[in-house]
């Protein structure tokens, strides 16, 4: 992982994916993540932008427009676009 990655808890935006749904997603796609426990004893993923796009992209392609477009948001909200 790079020091660019941020865990998916840090918007508190509410889950849109389980930690197990999106490790299965991640691993279907081969997007490398970090399992890590926060310190309220949850557990969250590491990912860096380029898996946030990779599942973005995948949302697309099977016409998911409207939870890529969310997907999207909550990566920009990480990395805002430069």
């Amino acid at each position: 992982m790079t020091d660019q990655t941020e865990t998916l808890a840090d918007d508190n935006d509410g889950d849109l994916f389980t930690v197990l749904e999106l490790k299965s997603i991640c691993a279907r796609l081969n997007i490398p993540v970090e399992t890590v426990t926060l310190p309220d004893g949850t557990t969250d993923l590491l990912m860096d932008r380029a898996g946030m796009e990779r599942i973005r992209d995948s949302m697309l392609l099977v016409g998911e427009l409207d939870l890529a477009q969310l997907w999207q948001e909550i990566t920009e909200k990480r990395w805002p676009p430069s």
